[in-house]
């Protein structure tokens, strides 16, 4: 039988794409129970952080391959009690194809989170603003169309964020970890992109809010474990407030940086202190129309 080289190529073509197909398939072999204990085990060690999976795992390789984990939970342990801090409807966790013969050397590429549900109280903020200082995975952590429920200590909650995306990740050739933000709250849409250097220990935030025609840029340095230096930058509408301060535990000092600032006609200083509450601020304004804080340009309008 003769056998043109065409259909040769085609054939060959034909096989080793059923080859492959059959290899990204492996998985699907995996004991389910394993599966489930090791994405745990792995999930902790890559991201540092305790999630509860359920039995409910699909293996797709569409896109890439990929476990799909419904109806999972991240957990904190809080006074030896595990406390649910997260619901995630869909943990889709990618993994890497090298070698899927070998299912103990499987290593984790990247997770998404879809259709989250949040539940932070002031003491989990305090505990978000440090992990940052600590280095994140190098594996990316998307998060997509979730929300984020923050409660007062009665457990009430005072406010809700919805995050159409989010982005966490350590850029290890920068030594940088780098998160990024959209979504809304107040149904006001935001962006919030922050940049934690891990070898100078400088910190830069930058926030946008497109329909209060607000952005804010801050630049912060821990110089120790008490006390962090920084340079806020407020821009509304077109003009710029420079305010440089430094928090010692407990205490925030501000004042005006009048050295960005030409022919400014106001100025201020003030200290806050969180606990116990109390705030005290010198204000000084040489001369200003009232009248433009009721224009319809003004943020007050928006």
């Amino acid at each position: 039988l003769k056998v043109s080289n065409f259909n040769k190529v085609t054939i060959t073509f034909i096989s080793l794409l059923f080859l492959f197909l059959f290899y990204l398939l492996i998985p699907t072999f995996y004991e389910k129970t394993w599966v489930q204990n090791t994405l745990e085990k792995k999930l902790q060690e890559d991201f540092k952080i305790n999630f509860s999976t359920s039995s409910n795992i699909t293996y797709n390789i569409l896109p890439k391959p990929h476990f799909l984990i419904k109806n999972s939970k991240i957990i904190k342990n809080e006074n030896k009690k595990p406390i649910a801090v997260a619901e995630l409807k869909i943990l889709k966790v990618y993994i890497y194809q090298k070698n899927f013969f070998k299912k103990e050397e499987m290593k984790i590429k990247n997770i998404t989170i879809v259709d989250a549900n949040f539940s932070f109280k002031k003491k989990d903020l305090k505990l978000l603003n440090s992990a940052i200082d600590n280095k994140f995975s190098n594996q990316l952590i998307k998060i997509k169309n979730s929300k984020i429920f923050f409660k007062d200590n009665e457990n009430e909650t005072i406010s809700i964020m919805k995050l159409s995306n989010a982005i966490i990740v350590n850029e290890e050739i920068d030594f940088l970890n780098f998160v990024d933000l959209k979504g809304e709250i107040f149904k006001i849409p935001f962006l919030i992109n922050i940049k934690k250097d891990l070898i100078s220990g400088k910190k830069i935030l930058n926030l946008s809010v497109k329909k209060l025609k607000l952005h804010i840029q801050d630049e912060s340095n821990k110089i120790s474990k008490n006390l962090l230096n920084g340079l806020n930058i407020t821009k509304i509408l077109s003009s710029k407030i420079y305010t440089k301060y430094s928090i010692k535990k407990d205490v925030l000092k501000f004042a005006l940086d009048d050295s960005k600032i030409k022919n400014q006609n106001f100025y201020y200083k003030g200290i806050l202190s969180f606990e116990p509450f109390d705030f005290k601020l010198n204000l000084k304004i040489d001369r200003y129309e009232l009248i433009k804080i009721f224009n319809n340009n003004s943020i007050f309008g928006e």
